[in-house]
């Protein structure tokens, strides 16, 4: 049995050996023709040639669909070496890059970066952290001092003042003490006539003068302790708490420059980029949708930060990405079975694998590129070789279903009959057309559930015989395709008037509607309608391609009455009112509408008393 990939490279080889055969061919050809008139006029016509049909039996036999992509090798679990510089505008250059391959150890270099415009910020940096020490330092001064300044006025100066003004105090007292002895004394001496009363009045005044001072000492002592001493302590106060808050915003300030010091200086490290981990450099080249490069690693190239430089992939785990097409996209599903096929290894070295994940989404499409969509596909390498990298081209056949024994026929023996499943069968002169219910299919056999023994055998082409047999007439509602009633009536609902249409344009072959053909193994109901038809009429484009009068009669009849009169008869049907309107009431009712049809249909213009069997 041939493998899947056996019959994928036949196949490739088929295609490039195409113009060859066409060559041979058409040379064989040439000869038959010539070899045939040869053997007409030499031997004699025969008239009774009978034409024998080519056949297939039924086997009964393993049976397998599997779907065969192109993918490429990468590692489904991988060391990503990202770029964690900041840089200079949001970029940094790659000076060195370690060559793709290379089998790297923990801590090597794999990447040099641009470091110049770093240690340019470095120095600055280390400017403006010196002048922030500074700053710090005197703030720090400041502080003490003004703590200081206060221990010194409460300790010191207030003290001294203090004790300045009890002096004043005692002096004053003293004062008064002396002046009111020596009144008393003057008082007495007057009394005698020794002092004359000026003197006395002298000693008074004396006595109030050194009780004036004592009270003025005695308040300037009141007000030093008072408010005094309180001033002082809140302007000396203030000024401890200003000179702190200074000194720990200078402090703050100089942690947030000495932290730029240290980011650069970590900065500049990073442009050193080692390897996290042993393993084998691959660059993270970056191509876009449109098949550009938009990344490319290598010296001068410039890197983002948190871009990805190196990967270093884990070889124990690696998977294939293969783009499946959007007709087989479907069948696929996590846990299928694949094999697989590198390019690179021998053709003979198959490798097992599993479908991990099917994307939802379909890849990214270049606008130059075919607009069938292909989706993603992972499949894990279950026994991955030694030698195995990322990159490599491999050719995955996916196992979407094998049975170990199933009845199939190949799939040009199949016919489709408005729905039904047939196939022709041919014995010692015997036609017969025989229903068959089928199930799955691949790119060549069909499945037969039921309707055929592996003992039977089946007519490859089955339309070309489709006059030998019988087949089912299709029930009424339905319509060919190939005869739909196009020109049944047209927009102004008069019979036999093309729709859309002159009606005077020829009628249409058995190739399909006008502008539409189909291929010869194409069953009628799978003929897309015209894209101009009106569904709404009937026409091709109605839904199962057929025809009902009764909706042109419902879209005339605007006013709902089930007559059409006046406006509503307009056009040519005013014209064939006459054979239209069997009463003479001069309106047209639904059924002298519907029997005008039938007689229409009935008399060649199509319709389905007169389909064709088969859409032949």
């Amino acid at each position: 049995m041939t493998s899947p990939f056996q019959s994928s490279r036949i196949a490739h080889r088929n295609r490039r050996r195409g113009s060859t055969w066409i060559l041979a061919f058409v040379a064989l050809a040439i000869v038959a023709v010539v070899g045939g008139g040869v053997a007409y006029y030499g031997f004699g016509r025969d008239t009774t040639v009978k034409e024998i049909p080519i056949t297939a039996s039924v086997e009964n036999k393993p049976f397998e669909y599997v779907v065969i992509e192109q993918g490429e090798v990468e590692s489904s679990e991988n060391v990503e070496v990202k770029c964690e510089v900041k840089g200079f505008n949001g970029s940094t250059a790659i000076l060195w890059v370690i060559p793709e391959g290379s089998q790297v150890k923990k801590g090597d270099l794999l990447v040099q970066l641009d470091a110049s415009s770093l240690e340019q910020q470095r120095l600055q940096q280390e400017v403006l952290c010196n002048t922030s020490k500074a700053l710090v330092i005197q703030a720090q001064n400041n502080h003490e001092a003004a703590e200081i300044a206060r221990k010194e006025y409460l300790e010191g100066t207030y003290k001294q003042e203090e004790q300045l003004i009890q002096s004043e105090i005692f002096l004053a007292e003293e004062n008064l003490r002396r002046a009111q002895i020596a009144a008393r004394s003057g008082l007495r001496l007057a009394d005698k006539g020794i002092v004359k009363p000026l003197q006395v009045e002298a000693d008074k005044f004396t006595v109030e003068k050194a009780r004036l001072e004592l009270e003025a000492a005695q308040t300037k002592l009141r007000v030093l302790q008072e408010y005094t001493k309180n001033k002082m302590l809140k302007q000396l106060e203030s000024a401890i708490a200003t000179a702190k808050a200074q000194w720990e915003s200078e402090v703050k300030s100089f942690s947030i420059e000495d932290q730029k010091l240290k980011d650069i200086v970590d900065q500049i490290a990073k442009c050193e980029m080692r390897s996290p981990a042993d393993g084998q450099v691959v660059y993270a080249n970056q191509v876009s949708s449109r098949g550009n490069s938009e990344f490319i690693v290598e010296a001068g190239a410039m890197v983002r930060e948190q871009q990805s430089i190196i990967r270093l992939p884990n070889p124990a785990k690696m998977q294939v990405k293969a783009k499946i097409n959007e007709s087989q996209i479907t069948s696929v599903r996590a846990g299928m079975p694949v094999k697989i096929r590198i390019d690179a290894f021998d053709d003979e070295q198959i490798l097992n694998g599993v479908v991990t994940k099917v994307n939802e989404y379909p890849e990214a499409n270049s606008w130059f590129s075919s607009p069938i969509k292909q989706y993603g596909t992972f499949i894990q390498i279950t026994n991955p070789p030694k030698d195995i990298r990322p990159g490599l081209t491999a050719e995955v056949a996916i196992q979407v279903e094998k049975r170990p024994q199933a009845v199939q026929i190949p799939v040009q023996a199949i016919y489709d009959h408005f729905g039904t499943t047939y196939c022709l069968i041919w014995s010692n002169g015997q036609w017969e057309a025989r229903e068959i219910e089928i199930g799955s299919a691949n790119d060549k056999f069909v499945v037969i559930n039921s309707g055929l023994d592996p003992t039977e055998s089946v007519v490859m082409n089955p339309r070309r015989y489709l006059d030998k047999v019988q087949l089912p007439e299709p029930p009424e509602t339905v319509v060919s395709t190939d005869e739909q009633i196009v020109d049944a009536t047209s927009a102004d609902g008069v019979p036999g008037a093309a729709l859309g249409r002159d009606e005077n344009a020829p009628r249409r072959g058995p190739g399909g509607p006008d502008g539409l053909a189909r291929t010869p193994d194409q069953p009628p109901s799978t003929v897309p309608p015209r894209l101009d038809s009106d569904a709404s009429l009937g026409g091709p484009g109605a839904p199962g391609g057929g025809f009902d009068p009764a909706t042109i009669f419902t879209t005339r009849d605007a006013d709902g009455d089930g007559k059409l009169t006046g406006a509503e008869i307009s056009g040519r049907m005013s014209e064939n009112l006459a054979q239209i309107d069997t009463d003479g009431d001069g309106s047209i009712s639904r059924a002298e509408f519907t029997a005008s049809m039938a007689r229409r249909m009935a008399a060649g213009g199509g319709g389905p008393t007169a389909l064709p069997r088969g859409g032949e």
